[in-house]
């Protein structure tokens, strides 16, 4: 059996870059296999009997000489399951603010930088940049067929877009002419925003297409579906340039799940929980709250739910991180 650790990391900001685009984070170079040399969040295991948040303030102390009486707050974010080759890690990651006055600094003598993973090249841990990808992770994802040029038209204005996620699948068209019309919708919204941010995401039809992927670097993230899931490996997957580019998949069932955990994605849809539309079953709220317990990322709830507050709500009491819809959203 594949062991399983459970770890506390925090993000600790250097306040003097924080409002910058930089935003730096205390980082730590390993010092032992595996992964030595290889910066890492300040953090570690959690002992017998330790919650994640007395894991991750012992850790700082232990660390780099932050003291309990000097943390302002702790922020949580949801924790998810790395999956590397030997070992997997549960990652419970929080954002940790610290009184202006604490001296940090390595007291294992480690070498400890400020650093945002985003900007500098020194080498991180793979999990790091799942992180960066978690804390940029809208709630609600709209997602629209490629023909429905009207309903698009709708989503990509100014005041729906800073909002949702939007994701817009291929109808059938040529795969070229699917990129390119939805580099066209790009376009406009960064014509729209002042503080453009990107936040399309493209489907991947066909597991052997020769795809453009230069083209595809420009979005939010690319995404598979569940019939295209079951024959991907890691070696024949999509690969990121952009490291806050997400990758997803639709799942249905454990077997689904069990696929994404493997490849390491960033947040899958599992539908249909409300409403379906073929001869799949309905899960409801019951067996969808089953299912995001073996789900190793972030889920967002699909099928049949509309975009509000209390299908959110239902949403997170059942274990989804978000919501997501094509009918109502």
């Amino acid at each position: 059996m594949i062991e399983l650790i459970k770890c506390s990391v925090g993000l600790v900001y250097n306040q003097s870059s924080i409002m910058s685009e930089k935003n730096e984070l205390v980082f730590l170079k390993r010092d032992k296999f595996p992964y030595k040399d290889v910066y890492e969040l300040p953090g570690g295991k959690l002992e017998n009997g330790e919650s994640p948040q007395d894991a991750l303030i012992r850790e700082l102390y232990e660390e780099i000489g932050v003291e309990q009486s000097q943390i302002i707050s702790i922020q949580k974010h949801p924790a998810f399951i790395h999956h590397y080759d030997n070992f997997q890690v549960r990652l419970y990651v929080f954002t940790v603010k610290i009184s202006d006055d604490s001296v940090i600094s390595s007291k294992e003598n480690k070498d400890l930088k400020y650093l945002n993973p985003l900007y500098h090249n020194e080498k991180h841990l793979e999990s790091t940049y799942r992180i960066f990808r978690l804390l940029n992770l809208n709630k609600k994802i709209c997602i629209i067929n490629s023909k429905d040029k009207e309903r698009i038209q709708e989503q990509i204005n100014p005041e729906q877009y800073k909002k949702k996620t939007i994701r817009i699948r291929n109808d059938s068209l040529d795969i070229n002419l699917y990129i390119d019309s939805l580099i066209n919708y790009n376009k406009k919204i960064k014509n729209l925003k002042k503080n453009y941010k990107n936040n399309l995401i493209i489907d991947i039809p066909d597991l052997h297409y020769s795809l453009p992927y230069k083209k595809l670097d420009q979005f939010h993230g690319v995404h598979y579906n569940s019939r295209i899931l079951h024959h991907l490996t890691k070696d024949r997957m999509y690969i990121r340039s952009n490291h806050l580019q997400t990758i997803s998949a639709s799942c249905h069932n454990a077997n689904d799940i069990e696929k994404a955990n493997k490849l390491n994605l960033d947040f899958i849809f599992l539908s249909p929980v409300l409403y379906k539309k073929d001869s799949r079953k309905t899960l409801t709220w019951k067996s969808f709250k089953k299912l995001t317990k073996i789900a190793h990322m972030p889920v967002f709830a699909l099928g049949g739910l509309k975009d509000n507050n209390e299908y959110m709500s239902m949403s997170n009491k059942y274990g989804g991180y978000g919501i997501s819809g094509i009918r109502y959203f």
